[in-house]
Order: structure tokens, then C-alpha cells, then sequence
């Protein structure tokens, strides 16, 4: 499977002898408000960022790093803001599947 046919084109790639690294960004900024009638609003946001760099070698991902605030305390969890930059090539290597 193409890394660049699910993720699309990389934000920035890299070539260093036989080492290529593709690094992707995605951005995440979500809020959750309660009402409360004795206390009135109450409010928490979070906002993260995910940079995930892929190392290939021999055209094949030997490794994947992820960076930046990429976990989501507001219930995604740990790399969540990470997900959506792989999330696709997963949906598409399950439905190839048998």
C-alpha cells in the first residue's frame, strides 16, 4: 500500500542517502460547557497538534514518530490528535481485507 495514496501528499519530506522521512501536521481544538444552575457555566477546552514523521527505507515504513501536544485529555486520549492523520489508511487496509 502507497503511504502518499491514504495520507495524501506529506507536508514536508526529506531524503538523506537511503533514509526518507514524510512528516505530516493535523491540529485539533475542541470544547465541552456544562451548565449548572447553582454555579452557572463551567467550561474546559483543549487544543493540541501532531506532527507524525514516517522513516522509510527500501520504500518501506520502518518507523512512525509522533510529536507536539498529541494527547487529548478531553476523553481521546494518549496521540489522539494524532488520529486523523492515520486514520484513513486504516479504514482503507481493513476494507482490503478477506
Amino acid at each position: 500500500m502507497d503511504l502518499e495514496s491514504c495520507l495524501g501528499l506529506p507536508d514536508q519530506k526529506v531524503t538523506d542517502g537511503k533514509t526518507t522521512l514524510f512528516m505530516y501536521n493535523a491540529n485539533s481544538s475542541h470544547s465541552l460547557s456544562l451548565t449548572i444552575p447553582i454555579i452557572d457555566f463551567v467550561g474546559a477546552s483543549f487544543s493540541g497538534y501532531c506532527h507524525a514523521t514516517f522513516r522509510f527505507e527500501k520504500d518501506r515504513v520502518i518507523a512512525v514518530h509522533y510529536s507536539g501536544d498529541t494527547d487529548d485529555p478531553l476523553g481521546g486520549g494518549q496521540d489522539a490528535v494524532c488520529a486523523p492523520i492515520v486514520r484513513s489508511c486504516f479504514a482503507q487496509r481493513a476494507s482490503s481485507q478477506p
